[in-house]
Order: C-alpha cells, then structure tokens, then sequence
C-alpha cells in the first residue's frame, strides 16, 4: 500500500470515529482457557460419522424394511389407512397382497454413503403401490380364463379398477425411529 492509500486509509477511519460516538464501536473477542482433550475427542469422534454413513444407512434402512413387511401383515399404507380387501382374500380368505408372499419377500434395501433405498424389482409392485384402471389381455392363449367365487370367466380383455394399497413410504413412526438411530449415534459419538 502506497502512502497515497494510507493516509486515505486512516482519515477514512478518523472520519467514521469523528461521526460516531465510541459507544457504538465495540470491538468483541472471547478468550477460552483450559484443558480441551474432550472436546477435541468429541469433535474427532462426530467427524468420524462420516466414514459410518454406509453402516448407518443400512441401519436405518433395515428399520424401513421391517416396516414395510409389517404393513403386509397390518394391510395399512404409510398412515395406517386400512387397503381395500382383495377379491382372492375376500373369495378364499387370507390377506390382501400376501397370496404367495412373493412381493413381500422381495422388498430390499439399498445403502450408500448418500443414502437409503427400499423397493422391489417386482414389476406389477407401482400397480398395487400407486393402483389405476388398467386393461389385462390374453397373451399366451386366446383367452383370459379365472374364477371369481364359484364361477369361471373365459374373457380376451379384462378392465381392473386396481385400488391404491400403499406399501411402500415412510410413516410418522419411522421417522421417530430414523431419528432415535441417528440420536443413538451422535450420542455414542460424544464422550
């Protein structure tokens, strides 16, 4: 810095000091003393749940598979709305969506470093999860044939008003539950 530059400099400041009264700049700073080894153990051990973030993933998303498979059982969505009963569950008896048990044993979990996934590779699962009108053909034979009570249907269309039976989402539970992990874990990490 040029003397040009500091002398504009310091009458800048004589001229802001002269304006205000001293009052008014107050300069602050705090000044700790004593013995950190905790807080730097503490600070060491937070920055170490970064490395975890795979491990706590799974855990959580674990949480999130148990849930879900439950709502097979309870046949609720994330809110815990009853789903409408299957004609198969109403007709033979059993529970909706559970027949065979296929889609609730395919549900996974999936857990990276950015998060957590839990789906099915099941193909028919967005119909029951998000419901619609849809249109089922006859593919391999010329006709659709299945029972609906006692009776047999032989058809080359069907229209199905599919309802919505959510199983997949998070509930207000889990999110308590996703909570308490990640409370479970900064607390273990604070010595």
């Amino acid at each position: 810095m040029n003397k040009k530059s500091q002398l504009e400099t310091i009458n800048s400041l004589y001229n802001f000091i002269y304006e205000h009264d001293l009052e008014d700049i107050v300069m602050t700073g705090i000044r700790i003393d004593g013995d950190f080894t905790r807080l730097k153990s503490t600070i060491k051990n937070l920055e170490n749940l970064k490395g975890k973030k795979i491990q706590i993933n799974r855990v959580i998303g674990q949480e999130l598979r148990t849930s879900t498979v439950q709502r097979f059982k309870d046949e609720e969505d994330p809110q815990g709305k009853k789903w409408k009963k299957s004609i198969r569950a109403i007709n033979e008896g059993g529970q909706t969506l559970t027949h065979n048990a296929d889609l609730k044993n395919s549900i996974r979990v999936k857990a990276t470093s950015e998060g957590v996934a839990v789906g099915t590779n099941k193909i028919y699962a967005g119909t029951h999860q998000l419901g619609g009108k849809f249109t089922i053909r006859a593919k391999n034979k010329e006709y659709l044939r299945f029972k609906i009570k006692d009776r047999w249907i032989t058809k080359k269309e069907v229209e199905v008003d599919m309802p919505k039976r959510e199983f997949l989402g998070i509930s207000k539970e889990d999110i308590e539950e996703i909570k308490a992990i990640l409370e479970d874990e900064i607390n273990s990490s604070i010595e």
